[in-house]
């Protein structure tokens, strides 16, 4: 709530700035070229903030399609997301006090999904594993379980629940 209310008063506070630099163009009659820039510059920016308030571009169309996407938000809000690619390729995000990005390969064999970490992992292990439990009933946005394992020795694995399975 804090953040937004950051912005909601910066927002407001460039549009009132850009309402005193409107009527002093009108007063000035339009005479100073690089205030009628600086205006026009202000105003498109506020426009396409209220046209486009995620953004222009989606960077999830940059991205390749997930095959299994599965997520766990735990307490205070923590999140944890896995996205598996087809290309053999996987995406490990960690959202709780900061976010935490983590990638690498990954094979399924049988109802064990491997996930091997490249640079950075988790854990101190680069080696972690799933186990894909489908559920028999579906719903829209839980089609089962990946029990996550963050290494070889974990005892209490994170339950994942899958939103997407196309395999």
């Amino acid at each position: 709530m804090g953040i937004t209310a950051v912005l909601i008063i910066g927002f407001l506070s460039l549009l009132i700035v850009l309402l005193v630099q409107i009527v002093l163009i009108i007063i000035g009659r339009f005479k100073n070229k690089e205030k009628n820039i600086s205006t026009a510059v202000l105003a498109s920016v506020l426009i396409s903030s209220i046209l486009f308030p995620y953004g222009i571009v989606d960077s999830a169309t940059f991205e390749e399609p997930n095959v299994i996407y599965a997520q766990y938000e735990g307490v205070a809000n923590c999140t944890q997301t896995l996205k598996i690619k087809k290309s053999g390729r996987f995406k490990h995000s960690s959202i709780c006090f900061g976010v935490d990005e983590y990638e690498g390969t990954y094979k399924i064999i049988g109802d064990t999904i491997k996930l091997h970490y490249e640079s950075k992992a988790p854990l101190q292990s680069k080696l972690a594993y799933g186990i894909i439990k489908l559920d028999s009933i579906v719903s829209d946005n839980d089609m089962g379980t990946i029990m996550y394992f963050r290494d070889l020795r974990d005892e209490k694995p994170i339950p994942l629940t899958i939103a997407q399975y196309e395999l």
